[in-house]
C-alpha cells in the first residue's frame, strides 16, 4: 500500500458546522471563495464538531468503506475530498479528479428537454467538450431513455432523472469515485469496470450494504475515526457503538397511547397552526403503541388554531415521514406530488393516515409531519415521536418483508375526523 500513490490524505481534519442551515451555507461559500482566510475552530453555541482530528490515507486503487451512524462524520469527509467544503483545521489533500455520485444534481428546469439535461449534466460534470453530445447519448441508451430524448422535464414521468443522473457521474472519466449513500449496482457494467480500475469510497450507514470488493471499512461516531480495519472487525467495532437517537425525545407523555408534542422553540414554519400530538389507532379506534409488520395500521395527527387570522385557510397538504435508526427514509407522504386539500382549518383538529399495509421490519421509527396551509409551511415536528413496529404475519403468509428491499411504497389515505 505505502509504494502506491496516495490519493486522498487527512491529516489531523476537524469540520465546524453550523446547525442555522442559511448561515452555515454562507460560511462554506465564503471559505470556498477565499480559502486562504483564517478558519477559526471557536464554537459557538450553535455550532457543533461534524469531524473531530481525523487522520486517514487511500491510496491509488484502493476501494474504502465509509461507515457511521447518521451524524457521524461521513458526508462531511464525501465534501471535503470532493472540494465542496473546507476543513476548519488539519490538511486534506487529493490528487486527482474527484467524481461525487449523487442521484440529483439541481439543474434541470421545466421546459428542458431530455436530451439537453443530458449533455448539461455530463457537461457540469466536466465530460471533455468535443464528446459531450456522443456521452450524453450514451447515458440515455444505457438507461434506457432514448425515446424520450424530447420529452420536457415537466412531462417526464417522477423519478426518471434518477438513472440518467447516476449513469452521467459513472460515465465521464475521474480518477477517484464518491458513492455517498448511493447504493451501487444501478449500472453493474460500469460500476464492475470502475471497482476494478479506479479509488473508490462509499459511505454507508448499514454494514450489511458493504460489497466484499471493499477490504477495508473506516468507521466513524460523533465525528471521530474509531476503527480503520477490514469487514469482519469493522462491522463487530460498529455493533459495539452506542445506539445514536435519531430523533428527540417526547417532552410529555399525556397517556402510554397518545404523544404530546413539545420543542415549541424547535419548530419551523408559520406557526398559525402547530401539532400537538398523536397516536397510532387500531381498526376500532382505540389507541394502541405498537403497529405489527403487513397490518392496517392507523396514525392520528391532532392541530390547533394559534393565530385567528388562519381562520378560512385551507389545508392544503399534511406530510408523514418514517425514518430508520440509521436515518433512511423508509415511508413518506410525498408532499411534492400530491396536491391535497384537506378542508378549512378548524379551531382545532385531527388527521388520520390509513396504511391498509405497513411494510415495515420489525423495530422502532422516527416520525416527522409537517402541515401546509395555502401551500405554505405552517408547522413541522422532526423526529418527536417513535413508531414501534413488532414482527407479524405479513400479508398472511407468515414471514417479513426482505431486508434488502428499498424505499417501500405503499397505499394510504387520509381522514379528518373530529378529536376525541
Amino acid at each position: 500500500m505505502s509504494s502506491r500513490v496516495k490519493r486522498i490524505a487527512f491529516s489531523h481534519v476537524s469540520k465546524r458546522h453550523n446547525s442555522d442551515i442559511d448561515r452555515a451555507r454562507r460560511g462554506q461559500f465564503m471559505a470556498m471563495l477565499l480559502p486562504f482566510l483564517q478558519r477559526s475552530m471557536r464554537l459557538r453555541p450553535q455550532d457543533f464538531l461534524a469531524l473531530q482530528d481525523v487522520s486517514f490515507s487511500v491510496s491509488d486503487g484502493e476501494r474504502v468503506a465509509v461507515l457511521g451512524q447518521e451524524g457521524a462524520g461521513k458526508s462531511a469527509v464525501a465534501r471535503l475530498i470532493a472540494g465542496l467544503s473546507v476543513a476548519n483545521a488539519g490538511k486534506v489533500r487529493v490528487h486527482g479528479q474527484v467524481r461525487l455520485v449523487q442521484s440529483k444534481i439541481g439543474i434541470e428546469r421545466p421546459l428542458m428537454p431530455l436530451s439537453l439535461y443530458a449533455q448539461t449534466l455530463v457537461s457540469v460534470l466536466g465530460a471533455p467538450l468535443g464528446s459531450v453530445k456522443k456521452t450524453a447519448r450514451e447515458v440515455l441508451e444505457r438507461c434506457g431513455l432514448d425515446h424520450l430524448a424530447d420529452v420536457k422535464v415537466q412531462d417526464l414521468p417522477p423519478g426518471t432523472l434518477r438513472s440518467p443522473t447516476l449513469c452521467g457521474c459513472l460515465l465521464v472519466p475521474s480518477d477517484i469515485f464518491i458513492f455517498d449513500d448511493v447504493p451501487l449496482g444501478g449500472f453493474p457494467d460500469l460500476t464492475e469496470a470502475i471497482l476494478r480500475h479506479k479509488t473508490v469510497l462509499l459511505s454507508t450507514r448499514n454494514p450489511m450494504l458493504i460489497p466484499v470488493e471493499f477490504d477495508r471499512v473506516l468507521v466513524l461516531h460523533e465525528g471521530r475515526l474509531v476503527c480503520d480495519g477490514d469487514r469482519a472487525g469493522a462491522r463487530l467495532r460498529f455493533a459495539q457503538l452506542p445506539v445514536r437517537q435519531s430523533c428527540k425525545s417526547v417532552s410529555k407523555k399525556t397517556a402510554a397511547s397518545e404523544v404530546v408534542f413539545g420543542t415549541e422553540s424547535q419548530r419551523k414554519g408559520s406557526g398559525i397552526v402547530r401539532f400537538t400530538g398523536m397516536r397510532c389507532l387500531k381498526d376500532d379506534g382505540s389507541s394502541v403503541d405498537v403497529s405489527q409488520v403487513g397490518q392496517p395500521t392507523a396514525l392520528e395527527f391532532r392541530y390547533v388554531l394559534r393565530q385567528p387570522e388562519g381562520l378560512g385557510s385551507q389545508i392544503t397538504n399534511v406530510n408523514v415521514i418514517f425514518e430508520d435508526e440509521y436515518g433512511n427514509r423508509i415511508f413518506s407522504t410525498p408532499a411534492d406530488v400530491l396536491n391535497l386539500n384537506l378542508g378549512c382549518v378548524q379551531s382545532e383538529g385531527a388527521f388520520v393516515l390509513r396504511l391498509p399495509s405497513l411494510q415495515l421490519m420489525p423495530g422502532r421509527y422516527a416520525l416527522t409531519c409537517s402541515i401546509h396551509l395555502n401551500d405554505e409551511l405552517s408547522d413541522k415536528v422532526v423526529g418527536e415521536y417513535n413508531l414501534i413496529v413488532e414482527g407479524g404475519d405479513y400479508f398472511g403468509t407468515g414471514n417479513l418483508p426482505n431486508r434488502g428491499w428499498g424505499p417501500i411504497c405503499v397505499g394510504f389515505e387520509w381522514e379528518s375526523p373530529t378529536w376525541q
